[in-house]
């Protein structure tokens, strides 16, 4: 097949709607190739399967896979922990989101992960049992106007969505319950 060819099959693919065709053999002897990129399919998922495995035996190594071996990771994790390298890891993202990663604090703990998991699954069973959506509220908001709380245990309360909706990004001290 010449270069011809291949570009008449992916046009042909991509009018039929399909994701995959055969065209020109890549180094690894690959003829099926994806229409939206026209990447070889089979070294596609085996680069995929790289990344997630760390498992480069055959293939040559991208820039960006030797970026992200186990030399670079512990760096990358231990940047990750920082106020800044949480800011950074949203960048890209909206202003206000990147300030609420800064309002987890460097003490929150694996105990705090498991309450918020737990508050979870009691909204999902509270949406099952009463058919009312709920909602894990941050009761100090995390940006809001006059005062800012922090993403941790004590700042959660399980609340209707509806409650939750008219609350906002809004603060009362009246409200709480000491």
């Amino acid at each position: 097949m010449n270069r011809q060819e291949a570009q008449a099959a992916r046009s042909a693919a991509r009018e039929l709607g399909l994701k995959r065709y055969v065209g020109l053999e890549c180094p690894h002897g690959h003829q099926e190739r994806l229409v939206s990129t026209n990447v070889c399919a089979e070294c596609n998922v085996a680069k995929v399967s790289r990344a997630y495995h760390g498992d480069t035996n055959g293939y040559k190594t991208t820039q960006l896979e030797r970026q992200t071996t186990e030399y670079v990771r512990p760096y990358v994790t231990k940047y990750l922990k920082t106020d800044k390298g949480r800011a950074s890891a949203w960048k890209g993202q909206s202003k206000a989101i990147a300030k609420r990663a800064l309002r987890i604090p460097s003490w929150y703990s694996e105990s705090d992960e498991v309450v918020h998991r737990e508050l979870r699954r009691m909204q999902q069973y509270l949406k099952e049992a009463t058919g009312q959506m709920y909602h894990v509220d941050h009761v100090v908001p995390l940006c809001g106007t006059n005062v800012s709380g922090l993403h941790v245990k004590e700042n959660w309360a399980l609340i209707p969505a509806q409650a939750n909706m008219i609350k906002g990004n809004s603060f009362d001290p009246e409200l709480l319950d000491y």
